[in-house]
């Protein structure tokens, strides 16, 4: 049993050079997100403002209520380019 809390992975984060690169870009009332070659558009949602958020701050850990109350939503870049881990 590990010493460590459920919420701390065993294995240390991917370097940055075995990162691949995404983009998650909002456009009008869409969002389009580019990941390992496809592209996806989905229509705006509270859900995906924060998701922008928090690429936004990698590493930095939030408490579910900090995101917001459900009515307003935080503030977020246009669009971003992101690392993506490699599928395993």
């Amino acid at each position: 049993m590990s010493p460590r809390p459920p919420s701390v992975p065993d294995a240390p984060a991917a370097d940055a050079g075995s990162v691949a690169r995404g983009l998650f870009c909002k456009e009008g009332d869409y969002w389009t997100v580019r990941c390992g070659g496809k592209v996806f558009r989905l229509k705006d949602s509270l859900g995906l403002s924060f998701i922008a958020y928090l690429l936004l701050q990698p590493g930095t850990e939030f408490h579910v209520l900090d995101l917001g109350d459900g009515g307003s939503r935080p503030y977020v870049a246009s669009c971003m380019a992101v690392g993506v881990p490699p599928h395993q």
